[in-house]
């Protein structure tokens, strides 16, 4: 019996976001556990059509089985959304009603101290979605980025202003070889744990290699704009970001894709030549509600961004 632990979040809104027609065609481009996509196909009869991709092949078994009773309507397959584009048109999804992008990590990722995301839960420094790329894991980025690098890493992808001191006891620290070895040097870097901060020391940095490990930013840019080019006039574009930078992408691809020019404000005259192809559909970011948060703790930062395509 296969345990679902990952909830998804904002259901209800994403569901209103994508306006799910029995005959529409729908990519799910961070299938994770499924949960997103077993609502999308619910909620019609009969259910539409899906693409449902995923590059953690443990999330994509979980997923198969919650999708097997819709699986005349589903295919499931393993790779990065930021691809989806000759992916859908490759199964014959030449125009797609709507994108969903989950930005964010599972329950059972977290949770598997194998996969080494989380900072409290002893494990292997890994932090690849793809399990199966043999090329760079957060082992790599602690132990073999120079300092300088190491640092750039953290302040720009962890938003850490810390970032200098911990990449220096990262360094003089090496080799750092499990999760709690890593939080424990920055959390002693970053002022230890007693200093009234909500959140744990080494939660930036931790994010911040995982976003380097899995190149995640440039995925995020590269979904939008393949989102964009296979989504049929009035599709629907849902975005869950997790985290400040990754929101402030979507937000600001958004906004450049819905407007006439994008000139410089002062610039006397256009000469962009910018054609808008999408329309916002939520100009302020849909967030959980109270008692999404309070049953789902893990959904408190989760954001939602719409766009639809013209």
């Amino acid at each position: 019996m296969v345990k679902f632990s990952h909830k998804p979040v904002l259901v209800k809104e994403v569901l209103e976001a994508l306006q799910v027609k029995t005959s529409g065609v729908y990519v799910d481009g961070t299938v994770g556990e499924g949960g997103h996509s077993y609502e999308i196909l619910s909620s019609t009869v009969p259910s539409p059509r899906m693409l449902c991709l995923d590059l953690d092949e443990e999330s994509l078994d979980v997923a198969k089985v919650r999708l097997r009773s819709m699986e005349d309507k589903v295919i499931i397959m393993k790779a990065n959304y930021s691809d989806m584009g000759t992916i859908s048109k490759s199964v014959g999804f030449m125009v797609v009603n709507g994108i969903l992008l989950d930005l964010g990590l599972s329950s059972r990722q977290i949770e598997n101290r194998r996969r080494g995301f989380s900072f409290m839960l002893e494990g292997a420094l890994d932090m690849r979605f793809d399990k199966t790329d043999e090329t760079l894991t957060a082992r790599d980025v602690v132990n073999e980025y120079p300092e300088e690098a190491l640092a750039d890493v953290i302040r720009k992808y962890g938003e850490e202003r810390k970032a200098r001191r911990i990449a220096k006891a990262i360094r003089g620290n090496r080799p750092l070889n499990t999760t709690i070895e890593l939080a424990n040097v920055v959390a002693r870097a970053a002022g230890g744990r007693n200093t009234g901060a909500k959140v744990h020391p080494a939660t930036r940095t931790f994010q911040a290699i995982r976003i380097e490990v899995n190149d995640e930013l440039q995925n995020v840019s590269k979904g939008i704009d393949e989102a964009v080019n296979i989504a049929t006039s009035g599709g629907r574009i849902a975005i869950i970001s997790y985290h400040s930078i990754e929101d402030r992408i979507v937000k600001n691809a958004f906004r450049q894709r819905s407007a006439d020019c994008i000139c410089d404000p002062h610039a006397p005259v256009c000469v962009c030549n910018h054609a808008k192809d999408v329309k916002l559909v939520n100009k302020k970011v849909i967030k959980p509600s109270y008692l999404e948060i309070r049953n789902n703790h893990r959904s408190r930062s989760a954001k939602l961004r719409i766009a639809e395509k013209l």
